[in-house]
């Protein structure tokens, strides 16, 4: 009976210690006939515990031993962590760039340099009037109009062409005023081409005494002459009296006005201007 008793404490503590062992990953040892061998802890995290046999075996007749529970069962192994997939997160590919297509004088199209289809620039030929133009150099004429159209050369488009010495002036075309380039005395209206290419002018107008005003210098400009005193304006170059430019201080019963002599003078309902 006591032989009993030992052996059925022996089975409970040997399957608390496999609960113990399971529980806390520590290897578990197997009895076998030979000897006792570690049996490794199941890999893997969170997994629950297996629950712990119980010896059951009753005393039979003869006075053989219950057999001892059985070990709980190994806890499943935890699962593996998710790797998130690696994102490329750099800029796309600049792949290969097409070539710019070949640029000719003869396709039809205005591109390159040209000005208008297939002409002007630097590449191709000149272009005829009404082609659009930048500069003179573009068209066949060697007139670009200020409208950028290439033209042919006139007394009016706006450029120095033909045999104009200056802008539309000089040459077979108007004489030039004073100040404009000159190549030639004729080119001037004045008749007169400075040492520097400039159309000059020596004025010949004077200025008589007492007159005033402005008048023709003869150059194309404007002569000033004197200014009139006060109480008098500037009438036909000549200066006259006028009235309501008059301070004489004239009483409160008289008013200002002019005397023959263009002066000013002061008169009354009764008296004339003295």
């Amino acid at each position: 009976m006591v032989g009993m008793k030992a052996v059925f404490r022996l089975g409970a503590v040997v399957s608390l210690c496999g609960l113990v062992a399971c529980a806390s990953g520590a290897p578990v040892a197997e009895s076998r006939d030979s000897g006792v061998k570690m049996i490794p802890a199941p890999s893997g995290s969170g997994g629950s515990a297996g629950s712990a046999g119980a010896g059951s075996g009753g005393a039979g007749s003869g006075g053989s031993a219950g057999s001892a529970g059985s070990a709980g069962s190994a806890g499943s192994a935890g699962s593996k962590p998710v790797i998130p997939p690696i994102v490329d997160s750099g800029p796309p590919d600049a792949g290969s760039v097409d070539a710019a297509p070949a640029v000719s004088c003869d396709d039809g199209k205005k591109n390159g340099k040209e000005t208008s289809a297939d002409c002007g620039g630097a590449d191709c030929d000149k272009c005829a009037d009404g082609k659009s133009c930048v500069v003179s150099a573009d068209c066949e004429s060697d007139s670009c109009s200020n409208a950028f159209t290439c033209t042919t050369p006139g007394c009016g488009d706006g450029q120095v062409n033909q045999d104009e010495s200056d802008t539309d002036c000089g040459g077979t075309c108007t004489k030039c005023a004073v100040g404009k380039k000159c190549n030639a005395p004729t080119d001037c209206m004045s008749e007169m081409c400075d040492s520097a290419g400039r159309c000059a002018c020596v004025p010949t107008a004077t200025c008589e005494a007492d007159e005033c005003g402005s008048k023709p210098d003869g150059c194309g400009a404007m002569l000033m002459c004197s200014m009139c005193p006060d109480g008098q304006r500037c009438s036909n170059r000549m200066c006259v009296c006028d009235a309501n430019q008059c301070d004489n201080n004239c009483s409160i019963l008289q008013s200002q006005c002019c005397k023959n002599d263009g002066t000013c003078g002061c008169r009354s309902i009764i008296s004339s201007c003295q």
